[in-house]
């Protein structure tokens, strides 16, 4: 269904509709059963025998917060992987691993990548972790389901990039969003709000704002790798959102070891 800017944001409306691109969204389900190496939502791992299961800096065991089978994703993204397995895991801590300081910082959170799926070899034997006491996953050792959904969008108001597409109207296009409450309504409502979603790629959403705006040297991360937001099963602090970022190269050479990981809340 097309979108129907409103009459003060008509100027702007061809730049904006030049920044459609495709997402993959991700849609949640409880009560299914999982093989170890399908897509999920907490739960338990899947690992490789050799590999040890992640910690964070003080040698406690870190909790799965996402893994993606990319086998079971549409191939509609280019440089995503088309096999293999990426898993994200924070720590059980008041900040959920992240370092505010260096967003890049793996030290209590961690991403992993297994190129190779051999189901006939992996570890059957996994911790035993008890039931984290800080999580934004409600149940976070009980698994989700997870299906994938095409979908197509444009860039809204929490995205840096917007600045880019919209140029030197931007400031124009700001005034008139502070100025107009109908405005500014309709395009949280008919924009923002629809990229408040769990996906991997597309533009990604705040409740804050996006560091990548205020710091150039974070533009780097320029493709949303996953966003998980407060629903029915997560909750980031109070109804935040989570986003885990990739510079488009690295991903491109299925390399994981630089990572934005940012989350806030209201």
């Amino acid at each position: 269904m097309p979108i129907i800017f409103p009459e003060r944001l008509k100027p702007f409306e061809a730049k904006l509709l030049q920044s459609e691109t495709i997402a993959i969204r991700l849609n949640l389900q409880e009560g299914s059963h999982l093989e170890p190496w399908q897509s999920r939502i907490g739960g338990m791992p899947f690992l490789p025998k050799g590999v040890e299961y992640p910690k964070n800096a003080e040698g406690q065991f870190l909790y799965l917060l996402a893994q993606i089978n990319f086998e079971e994703v549409p191939p509609v993204l280019e440089h995503l992987p088309r096999k293999g397995i990426l898993q994200f895991y924070i720590a059980d801590d008041d900040s959920y691993g992240i370092n505010y300081d260096n967003l890049s910082d793996q030290q209590n959170f961690r991403i992993l990548f297994f190129p190779e799926i051999d189901k006939q070899n992996y570890q059957r034997e996994l911790p035993r972790l008890e039931k984290p006491e800080s999580s934004p996953l409600f149940e976070p050792l009980n698994p989700l389901a997870i299906s994938f959904e095409t979908r197509k969008e444009i860039v809204g108001f929490q995205d840096y990039r917007i600045e880019e597409f919209l140029g030197k109207d931007y400031e124009t296009f700001e005034s008139i969003l502070y100025e107009y409450s109908d405005e500014y309504l309709w395009l949280s409502k008919e924009v923002d709000g629809l990229l408040d979603i769990c996906k991997i790629g597309g533009y990604a959403s705040f409740t804050q704002e996006d560091p990548r705006k205020y710091d150039e040297s974070l533009r780097k991360y320029d493709f949303l790798l996953l966003q998980l937001t407060s629903n029915d099963y997560i909750q980031w602090g109070d109804m935040g959102v989570g986003g885990f970022f990739i510079n488009s190269d690295k991903l491109k050479q299925q390399d994981f070891s630089d990572i934005l990981y940012s989350w806030d809340c209201a």
